[in-house]
């Protein structure tokens, strides 16, 4: 079971982490990413871990209607 924990953790990490370096890398003009594939898992763990601590998913209400008007 552990072993099953730690490799989703890992593969949401990458997954996550190559998300924001596509997103950063769409966003920047000259083509190139601003940061390494390291940096942006770092980014994304720490993020993950700040989020974390909040009680529940109801304090989230705010990012999410926000992320919902930008989608339209």
């Amino acid at each position: 079971m552990m072993y099953l924990s730690g490799g989703a953790c890992t593969i949401l990490v990458i997954t996550g982490g190559k998300s924001i370096q596509q997103l950063l890398q769409i966003m920047s003009d000259d083509n190139t990413a601003p940061l390494t594939s390291v940096q942006c898992f770092l980014v994304f763990s720490c993020i993950a871990m700040i989020m974390s601590q909040f009680p529940n998913l109801n304090s989230l209400f705010g990012v999410s209607l926000i992320g919902a008007f930008m989608g339209i």
